[in-house]
């Protein structure tokens, strides 16, 4: 069966109105604020167990070049 067009219109509107019923805008940014202020307290998470693990001077060598590279 072909797709009209009433039928791809409904599909769009139908997708446009759940967005904006689900308040996708307002959940999409939250995750975004979450996941970049979290990403401090990882890092230095992961800095510590790497430098209790490797040496702080190694660690710290590794965390810069990997810094560098991006």
């Amino acid at each position: 069966m072909r797709p009209t067009l009433k039928n791809v219109w409904d599909l769009v509107r139908e997708s446009v109105v759940g967005f904006v019923d689900d308040n996708a805008l307002s959940h999409g940014a939250a995750m975004a604020f979450y996941a970049a202020t979290s990403l401090a307290p990882v890092l230095i998470i992961v800095v510590a167990i790497a430098g209790i693990a490797f040496g702080h001077d190694a660690a710290q060598l590794a965390l810069s070049a990997q810094i560098s590279g991006l």
